[in-house]
């Protein structure tokens, strides 16, 4: 038992320092993932991660996917519940009730060399169906990213998959 506390220890200092050595805001992991994302055309399965601050006052949350297919698209999506949907495009949709999508066109990403990209979010303009609300202390949000995806045992045929998500509860 000690083991696995310590090597759970060393995995979260590890990722961490990672995300600090990538300068992402305050290297901290302030959400819990949950659902499992199914493999993609990289060959891995994309995470989600929420880095930053939970505190609605500080305004500093930025949301960060990975492990997708270098060079496809991609956009973050959000919603008040948890949902479980497989076999949605080729992955699971973890999102439930009312889904919004950051979809503008300055929040569609593409995924950079690395398998990656993020989105700084305005607290004051979450997307939740067709509107847009502001996070509130107290609440839980559920975020997911959504991106382009073809398998190659699909023949490269071109479909969409999805990350596991990340519930931040706000503060």
């Amino acid at each position: 038992m000690l083991r696995l506390l310590l090597l759970a220890a060393a995995c979260a200092l590890a990722s961490t320092t990672r995300a600090n050595e990538r300068g992402e805001p305050g290297g901290n992991s302030v959400g819990e993932r949950y659902c499992i994302a199914a493999l993609n055309a990289s060959g891995r399965s994309a995470s989600i991660e929420a880095l930053g601050s939970r505190r609605v006052d500080d305004g500093d949350l930025t949301l960060v996917a990975r492990d997708m297919p270098i060079g496809s698209y991609g956009i973050f999506m959000a919603a008040r519940a948890q949902g479980y949907v497989p076999g949605a495009g080729l992955g699971t949709l973890c999102l439930g009730g009312e889904i919004g999508y950051f979809r503008l066109a300055p929040q569609i990403r593409r995924v950079d060399r690395t398998g990656a990209f993020r989105l700084e979010l305005d607290l004051e303009e979450l997307p939740l169906g067709p509107t847009l609300q502001g996070a509130q202390p107290g609440q839980t949000w559920y975020f997911q990213a959504w991106f382009r995806d073809g398998l190659p045992g699909l023949g490269g045929f071109g479909s969409h998959n999805f990350s596991d998500g990340v519930s931040v509860p706000f503060s």
